[in-house]
Order: structure tokens, then C-alpha cells, then sequence
């Protein structure tokens, strides 16, 4: 019961991050396209897709049975997995003009973008929590050596 209760409070915050994350580009995007308003409908098509990114996240991401797979398998399985369903749901939502052939190229060059960038974050960020780690235990083991 623990694990479980531990994994929703886990997808929780994740979701709300997404959402957050989420509402902050597409206001980015509303206001490089000169519109000031978002609608209700736009603001659930995110909480939508928030919520399906969140689950695909924690099941490609955390320790659940595709855990022992490599991190590029399961970014590349997360990546072709979630790009149909963002696909679906911005259809659904009507993101832009559904006829513009221009208009979904522009979104899978966006959604290329924000992958490599946040690929390329997670990363930095993995490699360098390597290196204080290495630097703890290396400091444990001088200290357990000297003892």
C-alpha cells in the first residue's frame, strides 16, 4: 500500500509540473501569435494531455518493469507513444487549423525541440548528480580507509 500511495503522491506532483510547464508555453505561444485570451476548452486540453504525458512518463521513467530497458529504448518508445496521443488531442481540441499542412509540421518541429531540450536537460542534470555522487562516495571511502 505504501508503494502505491508513494507512486500516486509521485505522479501528482509530476502532473502538476506538466500542467504548469505546459499552460506557461502555450501562453508563450498564444502571445507570439498575438492573442491574449485562453479558453476553459484549451485550458482542460492541457490538463488532458498533462495527465496522459504524466502516466507515459512514469512508466517509461521510474522503476516499473521497462526500468531494465536502456534510457534511449525508452525515451524513443516514450517519444512515438506520445506524439500520436498530443497529435490526437490537439485534433480534438482544435490546437490550430486542422487543414494546414504547415500548421502540423510547425507542431512536430516544436515537439522535436521541446524533446531534444529536455532530453538534453535531463542530461546535464543526470551527469552532474553523477559527479557528486562519485565525490560522496569517494569521500566515504577515504574516510571508511583512514578508519
Amino acid at each position: 500500500m505504501k508503494k502505491y500511495l508513494k507512486s500516486v503522491l509521485e505522479w501528482k506532483i509530476c502532473c502538476s509540473l506538466i500542467y504548469t510547464v505546459s499552460i506557461l508555453i502555450f501562453i508563450i505561444i498564444k502571445m507570439i501569435l498575438r492573442k491574449n485570451d485562453i479558453s476553459i476548452v484549451e485550458l482542460l486540453s492541457l490538463l488532458c494531455m498533462s495527465i496522459v504525458v504524466s502516466i507515459l512518463q512514469y512508466l517509461f521513467f521510474s522503476e516499473t518493469r521497462t526500468h531494465k530497458m536502456t534510457y534511449m529504448k525508452r525515451l524513443v518508445l516514450f517519444a512515438l507513444l506520445f506524439l500520436p496521443i498530443l497529435g490526437f488531442i490537439a485534433y480534438q481540441f482544435h490546437w490550430f487549423p486542422i487543414e494546414k499542412i504547415s500548421a502540423w509540421i510547425l507542431f512536430i518541429v516544436i515537439y522535436v525541440i521541446i524533446l531534444v531540450i529536455m532530453t538534453l536537460g535531463f542530461e546535464i542534470y543526470f551527469r552532474i548528480s553523477e559527479k557528486k555522487y562519485e565525490g560522496i562516495i569517494g569521500q566515504y571511502k577515504k574516510e571508511k580507509d583512514a578508519s
